[in-house]
């Protein structure tokens, strides 16, 4: 969710307009608001543009002036969330809301989609979807808080995938169909055999996992066959951005074009296949797909779930995640079941996979790697029968920043019969110190109903076994179809009582987990997991057959 989104500078601006055309036109009112009003929309600016210092002290510089500035507190809110700072930006948030007259301000219903979203990132749903449905009664157009909305539909258990697809279509025909043609902008020759123009469009583009995954494909195109241009929708640029410009054919910055603008520029390139590497998640612009500007769209890798679009053609998957006939129903989408998995994993920089921990302590410990948001009462309940069946065994939770998470955590644990000292947090750390952490977990649990998939991949790597539920959906059945590519579909169980014996049953056994442990990575790198070249085939196969039917006249989906 720590993003820069374009979407949301282009609403500040867009609001900050209507804030001023609905100002007194008094002229001692204006010159007594036009420093202010000149800091806000400089910050706004400044951070669209990544530049999050000078932004910051344009935001300090109104504070100074005018303490309680509920706008002031709401970006500043904003720029901590894009820099991982979560508990500061809720913070931020609260302080927004708080502020006497923020009620009144236009930009008071995207405070409260801010401060819902992060109560779902801590794993509060009830607060956080309290804080959307308010924010979209009083902005029913607020795209943004319906679109969070969707995404953290994924962390509440219960919800039945068909009734979520309609929930997707319910924010298509409010926000995306109504934009849609009856023809793609622009088509070009419908020949099965000519070089085609792919464009993927994704505001991660830098140190993100939906790089790490990506790629591998660009890395391993089939030049020959396929010219690549990358769409960026983010301001933010690192190292990884450089490595992937220089991999493909052409780079382009959208974060400054509105969804048309950047619909026209990629008709313009001649785009044949359009790829959506976003989804629902933050800094989409699912706004362009529905214009339609290439005659063949995909989403694919960044959300679990159906974009709701007609303009979106196809959907890439595998039999694993959404196994045949019984998945379809969930997606507007068509699907392409690659042959093998979804994901591909090209392994990070990583330390030695250290000894199993459990031969020195002489009780197992069980990890969790993945957002605390996805630990649900109904995870845990699920973590719980695992610790039962395993006595004298551990849990350590990473990544559970705040003191009000680990209370809610420690809670439901004791609700469910266990004992607080058995449960260890650990909180942030760089990717590095992630991965390292390993060294203290002999078996991951995955999460549920949104289970993880780079955590996963990079627990595999580090030699730690992951045990995992498989669900009804694509969010949590991911660690099911990359353990399946790794050879460890046999760590993946179908219910709760299932799931608890295997945690006994791999416990009790620690020389084989030992065993497993020493020869994971090798058995993870020559899996197809880590088959980067078979991968891009099998990729740009399905990209392919799209095409075809297309070229025959049958449309897209």
């Amino acid at each position: 969710m720590a993003r820069a989104p374009a979407m949301l500078a282009r609403l500040f601006r867009s609001l900050f307009a209507k804030r001023r055309a609905a100002q007194p036109a008094a002229r001692e009112v204006l010159h007594a608001e036009a420093g202010v009003r000149a800091l806000l929309d400089e910050a706004a600016r400044l951070g669209n543009q990544g530049k999050t210092g000078e932004a910051t002290a344009r935001l300090r510089e109104v504070l100074a002036r005018e303490p309680t500035n509920a706008e002031a507190r709401h970006t500043l809110g904003v720029l901590a969330q894009w820099a991982n700072r979560h508990e500061e930006a809720l913070d931020h948030f609260v302080a927004a809301i708080d502020a006497p007259g923020a009620e009144a301000h236009p930009l008071y219903p995207l405070f409260l989609a801010n401060r819902g979203r992060l109560h779902v990132w801590f794993g509060d749903l009830d607060r956080g979807f309290a804080d959307l449905d308010r924010a979209i009664r009083l902005k029913t157009d607020l795209a943004f808080a319906h679109s969070v909305r969707l995404m953290a539909s994924q962390y509440r258990p219960g919800l039945d995938p068909v009734a979520t697809r309609e929930l997707h279509r319910t924010w298509a025909a409010l926000f995306a169909d109504p934009h849609t043609p009856a023809a793609p902008m622009q088509s070009g020759a419908r020949d099965r055999g000519r070089r085609l123009k792919v464009g993927y469009v994704s505001p991660d583009f830098r140190r993100h996992s939906v790089a790490w995954f990506f790629e591998p494909l660009l890395a391993h195109r089939d030049a020959a066959r396929f010219e690549v241009i990358l769409y960026s929708s983010s301001a933010s640029t690192d190292e990884v951005s450089a490595r992937l410009r220089a991999q493909a054919d052409g780079w382009r910055d959208i974060t400054a074009l509105d969804d048309a603008a950047a619909a026209r520029r990629i008709a313009e390139d001649g785009i044949d296949l359009l790829v959506d590497l976003a989804g629902h998640t933050s800094g989409n612009r699912l706004g362009v797909f529905a214009r339609r500007p290439a005659p063949v769209q995909i989403t694919v890798l960044g959300y679990p779930a159906t974009t709701g679009m007609r303009a979106m053609d196809y959907r890439l998957s595998d039999a694993r995640v959404d196994p045949p006939g019984a998945s379809d129903a969930h997606y507007t989408e068509r699907l392409i079941r690659l042959p093998r998995c979804l994901w591909c994993f090209r392994a990070p920089l990583s330390p030695p996979v250290g000894p199993l921990p459990a031969l020195k302590n002489g009780f197992v410990t069980f990890g969790s790697f993945n957002n605390v948001g996805k630990l649900s009462d109904a995870c845990l309940a699920l973590w719980a029968g695992a610790l039962k069946a395993v006595p004298r065994s551990r849990l350590l939770i990473a990544g559970a920043e705040s003191w009000e998470t680990r209370l809610r955590i420690q809670e439901r644990f004791d609700e469910l019969g266990i004992d607080g000292a058995r449960i260890a947090f650990e909180g942030k750390r760089d990717y590095a110190g992630f991965l390292a952490l390993r060294d203290a977990v002999d078996i991951a649990l995955d999460s549920t109903p949104f289970g993880g998939a780079t955590t996963t991949c990079d627990s595999l790597w580090m030699g730690v076994p992951v045990l995992a539920l498989v669900g009804d959906r694509c969010a949590s059945r991911a660690c099911y179809s990359i353990l399946h590519s790794a050879g460890l579909e046999d760590w993946a169980s179908a219910d709760a009582a299932a799931f608890a014996a295997a945690a006994a049953a791999r416990a009790a056994d620690l020389p084989a987990l030992a065993t497993l442990r020493a020869g994971l990575r090798a058995q993870v790198a020559a899996s197809p997991l880590c088959d980067e070249a078979g991968f891009a085939r099998e990729t740009e196969a399905a990209y392919l057959a799209a095409w075809r039917t297309w070229c025959t006249g049958g449309g897209a989906a």
